[in-house]
């Protein structure tokens, strides 16, 4: 294979990620079928190359760029099923299956081809490499399923692996698969679906654990017994604690720990002192621990002197790998418990307990966690942004956003990520049944990544919307906004807040509360899906529950015909306007309790 091919890939990527012209998409493509007609005609020796060389990091560029989401010509389409056809035909799982799949790849998602390898052929040097392509998740699902089809081939593709690593094959090569795995397998898309993901989470968890065994390090740890008397010591692990929506859910649910009875210590991997967030963490616990620049062992070593009675999660380890995740992996305390900054299972043995709350879930949730589930009464969807700067005032006239004052005006936060095509086509045909009326987004949330490909992203919804006849001047795409504050001005001109579903809102709930727009939810069945479900459930918020896709419609179509309906709705929202203190915090006291009752 022609480094050279690698490299004009690279920079008409590039190119076209910049200016998202014509010209630029047609270099693209072509520079496209170069290295994927190349991959088919790899030899074996080209293949161990590929593997070694920056030619691998083009490849998954490629794949996790968004580029795939555009419509394949006939030429593309021919080059992508002669790989399928190749790794039909091939024996084994060796260097032209890996080498036709990187192909296919190019231009469609990993389970789409429904082929998981067989890792006792794929050849050592490659395990990396065939990792990186059957984990390259989509940047966003074009059609009805999708989620579902994906989520459901990276449980496969984990169980294969899990298979491996815990079978006889040399140890060598169990470990580096393990290790490829933890480093490189991403779960972030999996999350947008309604399926129950313990098993897949089981799978991720025991690679996982096996890769730090095969280090040397023991995730396993017998504490002795502590002496009665003593104030319950509990531990809260976060990468940092400088703002955000993790960290507000974090001092949520420690905030209403009894001190006479619990100790707190907060574990960061990385510290900004000067932090006004940061500060307001330290003034909250008693011991402020920050474990980054040590070894890994080093820390586990340390937490575990520390000798913890109960260990909070508390922030998300289901979607990456990072070194919070190892760190939840290994017996740090005597009790380790997740929180719902998890939208899923973590599947670790390490962890004992799930809390949530009993709103949050569905009849026979225990069945989707590993961990044992404990539930509180109500919901537990609180944040506390304690130390984030104090809002400045902001008006936003209807005029600034391009609506007219006659016009229906549906808004959403829901972030970029959950916009599955379910969702969008439930949003299209709103608006194809209410002509006067406009949708406005604002999905570029950098608490979740710092890149979207948002013009990628435009084009399919531009196309999508107009499949049902909508014009896509109906929509509006906002930048990210400074602050949410600027989110509550905006969401007093709207008329209804669109949540989204399968995944649904949570944090992103406080705007419209604060602005007192009425909500339009749809509850799922997974905890994830029942979030906004189960906060408004509780608290008795100005909105519309329903149950279905179709009655989520048919809910939103109704409200804007009827304007008294809808202006009752809003009055309730605003009798509850703003996010009173009893919303920021949570009584863990008894959870936490339970938590530490044996099995």
């Amino acid at each position: 294979m022609n480094a050279n091919g690698f490299g004009a890939l690279t920079a008409s990527l590039t190119a076209y990620m910049k200016s998202g012209s014509l010209i630029d998409e047609a270099l693209l493509r072509r520079d496209r079928n170069v290295v994927a007609q190349g991959l088919l005609n790899l030899a074996e020796e080209g293949v161990h190359e590929l593997s070694q060389a920056k030619g691998a990091d083009t490849l998954i560029s490629v794949m996790r760029s968004g580029i795939r989401t555009l419509a394949p010509t006939g030429e593309e389409k021919r080059i992508a099923e002669a790989a399928l056809k190749r790794i039909a035909e091939a024996e084994g799982a060796g260097d032209p299956q890996i080498a036709s799949m990187a192909a296919f790849c190019l231009y469609f998602p990993a389970h789409q081809s429904e082929w998981i390898p067989d890792f006792s052929q794929v050849p050592v040097h490659l395990y990396e490499l065939t990792v990186r392509i059957l984990f390259a998740e989509p940047e966003f699902f074009v059609a009805l399923g999708e989620a579902d089809a994906h989520s459901a081939y990276i449980e496969k593709a984990s169980s294969a692996i899990r298979s491996f690593v815990k079978g006889d094959a040399p140890k060598a090569h169990r470990a580096q698969l393990a290790a490829s795995f933890t480093k490189h397998a991403r779960f972030l898309a999996g999350y947008f679906s309604d399926r129950n993901l313990k098993s897949l989470y089981q799978a991720r968890a025991e690679i996982i654990e096996s890769h730090l065994e095969f280090n040397g390090l023991e995730t396993g740890h017998a504490f002795p017994s502590r002496p009665a008397g003593e104030r319950i010591r509990v531990g809260v692990l976060r990468g940092s604690w400088f703002g955000g929506a993790e960290t507000a859910a974090t001092f949520a649910h420690v905030n209403g720990l009894d001190r006479s009875r619990f100790e707190i210590v907060f574990y960061a991997m990385g510290s900004k002192a000067e932090h006004p967030v940061e500060q307001e963490a330290r003034k909250r616990s008693d011991r402020f621990v920050v474990l980054g620049g040590k070894p890994f062992p080093d820390m586990v070593s340390l937490i575990r002197g520390d000798d913890l009675d109960i260990m909070l999660i508390g922030t998300n380890i289901t979607a990456v790998t990072s070194p919070m995740v190892l760190l939840s992996a290994c017996r740090l305390a005597r009790t380790q418990i997740s929180l719902t900054l998890n939208p899923a299972t973590s599947g670790f043995r390490s962890i004992d307990r799930f809390i949530n709350g009993e709103l949050n879930e569905p009849a026979g949730a225990q069945d989707e966690y590993t961990e044992r589930l404990v539930l509180i009464p109500g919901s537990i969807n609180r944040y506390d942004f304690a130390g984030e700067p104090s809002p400045e005032v902001v008006s936003v006239p209807r005029a600034a956003l391009g609506v007219r004052d006659e016009q229906i005006l549906f808004a959403s936060g829901a972030n970029f990520y959950k916009l599955v095509p379910e969702l969008l086509h439930a949003w299209a045909e709103i608006l194809r049944r209410t002509q006067n009326s406009t949708l406005l987004l604002y999905p570029f949330n950098p608490n979740w990544s710092d890149y979207y490909p948002r013009e990628l992203f435009v084009r399919h919804l531009n196309a999508l919307f107009r499949g049902h006849g909508v014009s896509p001047q109906r929509i509006r795409i906002l930048a990210p906004l400074p602050s949410r504050n600027h989110i509550a001005a905006i969401l007093r001109k709207a008329d209804l807040y669109l949540d989204s579903f399968p995944y649904s809102g949570a944090v992103s709930m406080m705007d419209p509360i604060a602005a007192g727009c009425p909500v339009l939810l749809r509850e799922g069945h997974a905890a994830r899906n029942r979030q906004s479900t189960g906060l408004f459930r509780e608290k008795g918020f100005g909105a519309v529950l329903t149950s279905t896709s179709s009655d989520y419609v048919e809910a939103a179509v109704r409200l804007a015909s009827r304007p008294a309906e809808l202006q009752a709705l809003r009055s309730k929202a605003l009798d509850m306007a703003g996010t009173p203190e009893t919303w920021a915090s949570l009584d863990l006291n008894v959870a936490l309790l339970l938590g530490l009752e044996s099995e």
